[in-house]
C-alpha cells in the first residue's frame, strides 16, 4: 500500500504558520523525509528549501540556484528531492538537468 502525502497534511505540521503551500503559485514541488522519519524537506516552485523538524518548527531554508546564473531564477523548477542514507546532504534535482547535493549545516540534528 502506497502512503501519498499532501499539501494539506504537509500543512497539519506547522506550515500554516510560515506560507500557504496548497494555494496560489507557490505549490509543493516536491518533498522528502529523512530515512528516520524525523525531518522533512519542502520545496515549493519559488525554489525555495525549507527544513522542518519533528515538531513543525522550520529550521533553515535556502535556494537553489541555475547551472548557468546567466539563464535566472525563472529557468528551472526543482522535480525532486531526497536525503543521503545518513541525512546529511540533500540532492536536488532540477529541470535543467542538473542534480546539485546540498551539505546541510551541523546545527540541524537528523539522530
Amino acid at each position: 500500500m502506497e502512503t501519498v502525502t499532501t499539501a494539506a497534511s504537509v500543512n497539519k505540521v506547522g506550515l500554516e504558520n510560515e506560507h500557504d503551500m496548497t494555494e496560489g503559485s507557490n505549490k509543493i514541488c516536491s518533498l522528502a523525509c529523512t530515512p528516520n522519519g524525523v525531518k522533512l524537506a519542502v520545496v515549493g516552485r519559488d525554489r525555495i528549501i525549507t527544513l522542518i523538524d519533528e515538531k513543525g518548527d522550520v529550521k533553515d531554508r535556502f535556494s537553489s540556484k541555475p547551472l548557468d546564473s546567466k539563464y535566472g531564477k525563472r529557468s528551472y523548477i526543482i522535480r525532486s528531492i531526497c536525503f543521503s542514507p545518513d541525512s546529511s546532504r540533500l540532492a536536488l534535482g532540477q529541470s535543467d538537468n542538473v542534480v546539485y547535493v546540498e551539505i546541510l549545516g551541523y546545527y540541524i540534528s537528523y539522530e
